[in-house]
């Protein structure tokens, strides 16, 4: 696990602002990052932030976050006494 340091300009924050993030890569500290920050404005497709993500090295990565709503179905079989007649 690595530490990173993820920050978003568009919400006006710089390097200095940037919440710290354990990932493995830079993009699981971007999708980290918007899963705990900001999950509900990608999903529904309001917005698409720029995010920094800073290497302990320095090196930053800048990525571009896309998401979506998925439907989940849960599917239970019920027994026949359950089951609404037809």
């Amino acid at each position: 696990m690595n530490v990173f340091y993820a920050w978003c300009p568009e919400n006006g924050e710089d390097f200095d602002d940037g919440h710290e993030i354990e990932a493995d890569s830079p993009d699981e500290a971007a999708e980290i990052w918007a899963e705990l920050d900001e999950e509900y404005k990608i999903i529904s497709g309001s917005w698409s932030p720029e995010l920094c993500v800073a290497e302990q090295d320095g090196t930053i990565h800048h990525f571009k976050i896309y998401g979506s709503m998925m439907p989940s179905y849960y599917i239970h079989e019920i027994q026949n006494e359950e089951a609404q007649a037809q």
